[in-house]
């Protein structure tokens, strides 16, 4: 089967690959489409792949330009079927594919704990996509077929109090600054602490410590591997490489009051996470030492496949 497989960059990108070898209906040629950072150049290594312009979320201009990629793409081979973790490619390449016939599978993202994304949606509004969705507790479900979560693959492990010696602070790959995170955590962490600091679009030399912008995906892992603790945003992609190092990260979600994303998801996701004891997350959106120390001596473990398999009988054609 030809398969385009569609998603931004981040967690779309990081759960798409998590779900690629798990969908019903293989053996598959796999296209990916998506942005290029170096995240997805390390992700898709060996992969076919179609790297894009990016386009900012809830972006006309974007939207349209990734449409134009859309169109040039499906038609420059036979696809049978488009699948999207989301989120802005996933609405232009989607309605252009079922405009040529081709069956389309939206998977939405794990960070959306009560309903559909924008994008999702939009994408459920185009008649013909196939909808899924990770949790069960939605309050609109009736277009998303549920299969479980990426998350479902951890749990907690034992405790093990642990000094902290070397940290990983990272507020991910969003266009949005996070200075808010990398502020506090400066003022909590030990000041002897061995620190990676990955700031994205924040300027570390103005806050006087040494950081990067972004780093290689296998850089960060060995980084968080090593780490005694992990601050970092509440993104989905960023919980899932502490969670696979067998960290309990530190999540500071990102707030749109505070002008660090388009809405506060990322607040769901990390009391979420929290209450399965999969990361310790400020109530009152401050970190502390205390916090520090207990996220330091947790564990987490992987429970194998807990991972979402899509059912062949769901995975409608």
């Amino acid at each position: 089967m030809r398969s385009l497989f569609v998603a931004s960059v981040g967690g779309h990108l990081e759960e798409l690959r998590i779900l690629a070898d798990r969908l019903p209906g293989g053996p598959r040629e796999v296209t990916w489409v998506t942005w290029e950072t170096p995240q997805s150049r390390a992700l898709l290594a060996g992969e076919r792949h179609v790297f894009i312009e990016p386009a900012p979320p809830r972006s006309i201009v974007g939207t349209v330009r990734t449409a134009r990629s859309a169109r040039r793409i499906l038609r420059g081979e036979p696809f049978e079927e488009v699948v999207s973790t989301g989120s802005v490619p996933a609405v232009p390449f989607m309605a252009l594919a079922r405009r040529r016939g081709i069956r389309c599978h939206y998977i939405e993202s794990a960070a959306r704990l009560t309903g559909p994304s924008l994008a999702g949606r939009l994408v459920a509004a185009i008649p013909g996509v196939n909808c899924y969705r990770q949790y069960p507790e939605w309050e609109v479900a009736s277009r998303f077929a549920y299969l479980g979560s990426v998350f479902d693959a951890f749990e907690p492990g034992p405790r093990h109090p642990r000094p902290i010696e070397r940290a990983v602070v990272t507020v991910g790959s969003t266009r949005f600054a996070f200075g808010r995170l990398v502020s506090q955590a400066r003022a909590v962490l030990p000041a002897d602490c061995e620190v990676l600091w990955q700031t994205g679009p924040v300027e570390g030399k103005n806050l006087g410590i040494p950081s990067v912008a972004m780093v290689s995906p296998e850089e960060l892992r060995r980084a968080v591997e090593s780490a005694d603790v992990v601050l970092a945003h509440a993104g989905v992609g960023t919980a899932l490489v502490a969670l696979a190092a067998g960290r309990c990260p530190v999540l500071l979600p990102r707030e749109a009051a505070h002008g660090e994303h388009v809405d506060d998801h990322q607040c769901l996701l990390a009391r979420h996470l929290a209450a399965r004891g999969l990361a310790v997350s400020p109530p009152d959106g401050v970190l502390t030492r205390g916090l520090l120390e207990e996220a330091a001596a947790r564990t987490v473990r992987s429970i194998g496949d807990g991972v979402p398999v899509v059912e062949a009988r769901s995975w409608a054609s």
